[in-house]
């Protein structure tokens, strides 16, 4: 067995919508992993999955969305694009059974730190799906690591405000996309798990250990730091 906290496990999924069938839960449909070495930061395997048990769920949509890829207008394409995803062997279809022996599997080989950004959401839907995430000893948050690094920066919240980076609420955004433009990542994300993963979160992960910064894993957001007057006065001394 490899010795433990020598490597990482960062996952992401795509969930299902929730209805009354299922209780109104949300269950996994797209799931992937890297494992990655931290020495080197070298991807060493990799899995992409969709879960058989839930595969006829609809894909997670807003009612309320009418124009953007998370409407439910745009169902029938996101479903056909995963539909390609497995004709093209670029998902492989697996039961949750399944899917729980190869998480076992790389628990028991390598000891990895769980890992997601946004963990708590990830965890709580592969709960609901079945999935056996409790044996992984340590966990950590991407998403909160990269808050106490970047968003404490005056140039990170210059990038916000010169970029529209701001929800609806006028708070500085600390999205995987908002992270990652700021540190140079082009395009959008495209909202399917491996996709995410290499293109998005593996790139914000690597950044973020070459910071050799110690993370506060209580750690909890205040927002009033990142509203827009606060943020504003700061930067300007107001």
């Amino acid at each position: 067995m490899k010795q433990a906290n020598k490597y990482i496990l960062l996952v992401d999924c795509e969930s299902t919508q929730p209805c009354q069938q299922n209780n109104m839960q949300s269950h996994v449909f797209d799931f992937a992993y890297l494992l990655i070495r931290k020495s080197d930061f070298a991807i060493i395997e990799r899995g992409a999955y969709i879960l058989r048990d839930f595969c006829n769920e609809p894909l997670f949509y807003s009612s309320s969305d009418k124009t953007s890829q998370w409407s439910k207008k745009s169902l029938p394409g996101r479903t056909e694009r995963y539909r390609k995803m497995l004709r093209g062997g670029e998902r492989e279809l697996i039961t949750v059974p399944q899917l729980n022996a190869v998480l076992m599997m790389l628990n028991c080989n390598y000891s990895p730190v769980l890992m997601a950004y946004n963990l708590s959401f990830d965890y709580s839907l592969g709960l609901n799906s079945g999935l056996v995430l409790r044996f992984f000893k340590e966990k950590q948050c991407l998403m909160k690591m990269a808050i106490q690094i970047y968003l404490r920066r005056s140039g990170y919240q210059r990038f916000c405000l010169r970029n529209n980076l701001l929800s609806e609420k006028n708070f500085l955004r600390f999205s995987a996309e908002a992270i990652g433009r700021y540190l140079g990542i082009q395009g959008k994300e495209n909202h399917t798990a491996l996709s995410d993963l290499l293109d998005w979160e593996y790139p914000i992960l690597c950044n973020v250990l070459r910071q050799h910064k110690k993370h506060d894993p209580n750690f909890k957001l205040d927002w009033q730091s990142l509203s827009l007057p606060y943020v504003y006065g700061q930067l300007h001394g107001v």
